[in-house]
């Protein structure tokens, strides 16, 4: 209390403990008002004086500064005290400490300034019901996908004109997620709706709604969550409509043709695939597993659609018979025996790899054409044309027979070497064909030069150099799978330019010449002559070991010497 006439303030023990003063401390009026912030001392020099003088009772909440330095909230309630004659003698009244629960109101103000940023922030609509149903208040991006802020009771949702997808139901008022969910107590997840803007605009939404409980579990409310995918469900509408023009592509493709995911389902079965297996699409469709490999096989067996999918490092060394790496393409030609009801039939097919925008393998895609008619034809040209070189090799040995045996025997083993090197059959095949006709050109060499049994004079030698030319001339109109008039050109130039008839070097002499070159020397040093004895497969060995890179080939001349001298190949007679 404060005596006024005294000008003296009576604390009672509490309220110098507030104050951390010692107990019984009575100070003057001016001296209370010190603990007063410097904020807050005029307030309440003002609030007394009107106590005091007017008979204003006060009741304040105003922060002190204890006699320790602390800043103390306390709640100040006052009143006057009046005498018989009703002068006012006194003004008493009470403290009560009141920092916790300002700390707390303070911490409870800042969570909610933090929560109505995150709230006005948030990309996603949100709004908040009453207990009725009533929607209260909506945050920046839910006006925006609303075009307003309606606060609307449920009695008045059809002013939203939603409609719920995939049905296009136009909703009733009774008949929102929000009515449900404050009514049942639910969770609504994932609710499509089309909606009428109030900006004119048709949106599509994804709608969330769940109750709001308080701490006796009773519904208080609830909020509803709003996310628009207007442009995602256009983006994802387009990329279906792309996605079914490319399998009608696909499916219309005159190639049977098939499409896998990562993990070897199929996605893709067009028509002309239908056609050539005898399985349907509904029957291969989400097949996994690779079990598009059994209409081809009857078990699973590897495809070039499966080496497309491959890890990069393991995809460069991919090898599915005469398959060869183009940038993400694999090519094959191969026999596949399942098809046509087991009859088989011979394939040519390519496979490549499916990425993504980013790069990343999605799947792969393979065609597969039937080339049995081609391969037939191919067969049937080859035949000919084997007849052909046959034929012509029977010219030369009409004329001299050591030649035309010479020319079989050089064919074999350069066929050998080539195999040994690991070329392609095809490549393999042509070398052999050059070989049987190579000396074609002695056809213009008188026969007795041929067959002559005495050293040849330089006269006589020359001629026969001229034969390489000459079975170029013959040759190089004739049109080949291969280069073979050039190879009979080039048998007998050497790496370092030594040889004949144009003094060719290294990389100027075709690969497949230089294999002729060695199987020539070697045959001929090996095996006997009208002019002389056989000299023997050591002799023959021993030139082209000595002359390695020199004259021959050194690749060629160590698939040979590992031919005879490691397999036992042996010169047929």
């Amino acid at each position: 209390s404060v005596n006024l006439q005294e000008n003296r303030v009576i604390w009672s023990d509490e309220v110098a403990a507030i104050h951390e003063m010692p107990a019984g401390y009575s100070p003057s009026v001016e001296q209370g008002i010190s603990f007063y912030t410097p904020e807050w001392k005029e307030k309440i020099t003002k609030v007394f004086t009107d106590c005091a003088q007017k008979g204003m009772p006060y009741d304040e909440e105003m922060e002190i500064i204890t006699a320790g330095g602390k800043r103390v909230w306390v709640r100040a309630i006052g009143e006057p005290v009046k005498n018989d004659a009703g002068k006012i003698v006194k003004v008493q009244g009470a403290f009560q400490n009141i920092t916790d629960r300002k700390r707390m109101d303070e911490a409870l103000r800042e969570r909610e300034s933090i929560l109505q940023k995150i709230f006005d922030i948030l990309p996603v609509g949100l709004w908040f019901a009453d207990k009725n149903g009533k929607l209260l208040r909506g945050n920046p991006a839910g006006v925006k996908i609303w075009g307003a802020e309606p606060r609307v009771a449920p009695s008045e949702y059809g002013v939203f004109k939603a409609r719920r997808l995939p049905s296009g139901k136009e909703i009733a008022p009774d008949d929102w997620a929000l009515v449900h969910s404050i009514k049942n107590g639910i969770t609504i997840v994932d609710e499509m709706l089309e909606i009428d803007a109030f900006d004119g605009k048709k949106k599509i939404v994804l709608n969330y709604t769940a109750p709001v409980l308080n701490d006796n579990g009773k519904i208080q409310g609830a909020i509803v969550v709003n996310q628009d995918i207007t442009d995602r469900k256009q983006s994802e509408d387009a990329l279906q409509d792309a996605y079914r023009r490319l399998n009608e592509i696909i499916d219309f493709l005159p190639d049977a043709t098939f499409v896998i995911d990562c993990n070897g389902k199929v996605i893709a079965w067009n028509r002309a695939m239908e056609q050539m297996s005898g399985i349907s699409q509904v029957e291969m469709i989400g097949k996994g597993n690779y079990e598009y490999a059994l209409p081809f096989y009857g078990q699973r067996r590897p495809l070039m659609i499966d080496l497309a999918l491959l890890p990069d490092e393991v995809f460069e060394k991919a090898h599915y018979e005469n398959v060869f790496r183009q940038s993400d393409n694999l090519h094959a030609e191969t026999h596949v025996p399942g098809l046509y009801g087991g009859k088989g039939a011979f394939m040519w097919g390519i496979a490549s790899r499916l990425r993504d925008a980013s790069g990343n393998i999605i799947g792969a895609i393979e065609s597969i054409r039937d080339i049995t008619d081609r391969k037939n034809s191919m067969d049937q040209l080859r035949k000919a044309l084997g007849g052909t070189v046959q034929a012509i090799a029977l010219v030369v040995e009409a004329k001299d027979p050591y030649t035309a045996g010479h020319q079989r025997r050089v064919a074999d083993i350069s066929r050998a070497i080539a195999t040994e090197m690991g070329l392609s059959p095809d490549r393999i095949e042509g070398i052999r064909m050059a070989g049987i006709i190579h000396d074609i050109g002695k056809v213009s060499v008188p026969a007795e030069i041929l067959s002559s049994p005495r050293k040849l004079t330089n006269l006589e030698f020359s001629l026969i150099q001229t034969h390489a030319q000459s079975g170029y001339d013959i040759l190089k109109d004739i049109e080949f799978p291969w280069p073979i008039a050039r190879m009979v050109l080039e048998h007998h130039e050497r790496m370092n330019g030594s040889g004949y008839p144009n003094g060719l070097t290294g990389d100027q002499i075709l690969p497949e010449s230089r294999i002729l070159a060695v199987a020539d020397v070697v045959e001929a040093m090996a095996t006997h002559r009208p002019y002389r004895p056989a000299l023997g497969l050591d002799k023959a060995l021993e030139e082209i070991t000595l002359n390695r890179g020199l004259l021959y080939d050194p690749e060629v001349v160590d698939a040979c010497l590992r031919l005879f001298r490691e397999k036992g190949y042996e010169i047929k007679e």
